[in-house]
C-alpha cells in the first residue's frame, strides 16, 4: 500500500509542475560581447503588419519585457524597452523580429483545457553592438506549447520566460 501511495504522489507531483517550455535555438555560433557592454541591454520589439495589428500584441510585448528584465537583472545587468534604436554607448542591442505568435493564458488554459490550441512564439533576435551598430549575431527563438500536454502544458508566459532566459544566456556566454 505504501508502494501505491509513493506512486500516486509522484505522478501527483509531476502533474502539479507542469511542462517546461522548451526552446527551439537557430543560429548558433560564438558572439563576441565586451563586460561593459553586456552590463547595458536594449530591446526592441517589432514583427510583421499582421503580427503588429494582432489584439495580443500589446500584451505578449509587455509579458516578454518584463520576463527579459527580470533574467537580466538575475544576472546583474541592466535592460531597456525602447521603440528605436537607443543613441551610441556600450551595450548590446536586441532587435526581436516575432514572425508568428499565438497567446494563450494559463487560466485560459486551465478554465477551457485543451480546446484552447496551442500556443507558440516565433521570432528571431538580432544582437547589435549600441556602440558601433556592428551586428554581433543573429538566433532564432522558437517555441510551442501542444493541447495533448494538458491544462499543464507551458502557456505563453511560461515560453515568454524560457526564451528570455535562453536570450540572456547567450549574452552571458558570449566572450
Amino acid at each position: 500500500m505504501s508502494k501505491a501511495l509513493t506512486v500516486v504522489g509522484l505522478i501527483f507531483t509531476a502533474l502539479l509542475t507542469g511542462c517546461a517550455a522548451t526552446v527551439e535555438r537557430g543560429g548558433l555560433g560564438t558572439m563576441s560581447v565586451s563586460h561593459a557592454a553586456k552590463q547595458n541591454i536594449a530591446v526592441e520589439f517589432d514583427g510583421s503588419d499582421k503580427v503588429l495589428a494582432h489584439k495580443d500584441w500589446p500584451l505578449l510585448q509587455s509579458t516578454w519585457s518584463q520576463s527579459l528584465k527580470t533574467e537580466a537583472a538575475a544576472e546583474g545587468y541592466d535592460l531597456l524597452v525602447v521603440k528605436q534604436d537607443p543613441a551610441p554607448r556600450p551595450g548590446v542591442l536586441l532587435k526581436v523580429d516575432v514572425s508568428t505568435f499565438r497567446y494563450i493564458t494559463s487560466g485560459a488554459r486551465y478554465t477551457v483545457g485543451s480546446m484552447t490550441g496551442n500556443a507558440w512564439v516565433n521570432s528571431k533576435v538580432e544582437f547589435i553592438d549600441m556602440e558601433s551598430g556592428r551586428r554581433m549575431g543573429l538566433r532564432s527563438y522558437d517555441t510551442k506549447s501542444t493541447a495533448w500536454e494538458g491544462v499543464f502544458s507551458a502557456m505563453t508566459e511560461k515560453q515568454l520566460e524560457a526564451i528570455s532566459k535562453r536570450i540572456i544566456a547567450d549574452i552571458k556566454a558570449a566572450k
